[in-house]
């Protein structure tokens, strides 16, 4: 459980410094993504020569497709978010972009039965539509170029959640992550061809910020997904956004209203009754 936590907190840390990146050092999303991810695997990798493990005997061909997908579905919506999230306005995007984990627990109650546990599935359903009509503002909120971007970011990534699941009964999640991130970091530099000229020096340290919390992230959040389930993985890590709107009051001066603060102590109060009925 220790681990849904840390990959909802490294959540928090890497969206707020991607959108540092991308808004305030105005690098491409390409770039972004593109030499990120090149930077991020060779961090996996170390955690890979630990504890990294494939079960070969037990690989089926089904098992490669769905590897397969994995593949190309993280490709797409990647495009997506980093494109959704450079050109789209906070109060726009972030909405959509928290629509992700409901979506996964939505489609884990549909194909997994094991994920249908009702107990557990009413507190995490409340704490998603809360956190999502939370960030909803009727005269702010527009669906423009950037928000439909964000909404097939959050659909792909809702399916992928489930195909991972699936890849985690022949594959340690840190060998998951840095196989695929391996893959996909070489699909980037190939295909998107990033401007590395528009990289900027200052950028650096933010750079090997999100190369290091990214891995931490998406490796727990593999964990958690294989030890916990989807549904309660996903409901834990709602605890980002209530760290992002926390965190964004001090950096960014953003104002938090009641009703987001409510919100807030609402999807806490679920995550912890979901916790104590698991």
């Amino acid at each position: 459980m220790i681990s849904a936590f840390v990959a909802a907190i490294t959540n928090a840390i890497e969206v707020l410094a991607s959108k540092e990146v991308l808004s305030g050092h105005k690098m491409p999303s390409k770039t972004l993504f593109s030499f990120g991810s090149a930077l991020i695997f060779f961090v996996s990798t170390v955690f890979f020569l630990f504890w990294g493990e494939i079960d070969f005997y037990q690989i089926s061909f089904f098992h490669w497709i769905i590897f397969g997908a994995i593949i190309l579905v993280a490709y797409f919506y990647n495009y997506l978010y980093y494109d959704g999230l450079k050109g789209g306005l906070i109060c726009d995007v972030e909405p959509i972009i928290m629509s992700y984990p409901l979506l996964t627990m939505i489609l884990a109650t549909i194909i997994y039965p094991d994920e249908r546990n009702w107990h557990v599935l009413v507190p995490a359903f409340i704490a998603g539509f809360v956190l999502i009509y939370s960030r909803y503002e009727r005269n702010r909120f527009k669906i423009n170029k950037y928000s439909a971007l964000m909404f097939g970011y959050a659909f792909l990534a809702a399916i992928e959640a489930i195909f991972i699941k699936y890849t985690l009964e022949i594959m340690s999640p840190i060998a998951l992550y840095t196989i695929r991130i391996g893959i996909l970091s070489f699909l980037f530099l190939v295909f998107a061809k990033p401007d590395l000229s528009k990289f900027k020096k200052k950028s650096w340290p933010l750079m090997i910020l999100i190369s290091i919390v990214v891995p931490i992230e998406l490796m727990t959040l593999y964990t958690a997904i294989d030890r916990l389930g989807l549904v309660v993985a996903n409901l834990i890590f709602l605890i980002g956004p209530v760290l992002i709107l926390s965190i964004s009051k001090f950096l960014f001066k953003e104002k938090v209203t009641v009703k987001r603060a409510l919100s807030n102590i609402v999807i806490l109060i679920c995550i912890a009754v979901a916790i104590l009925i698991s």
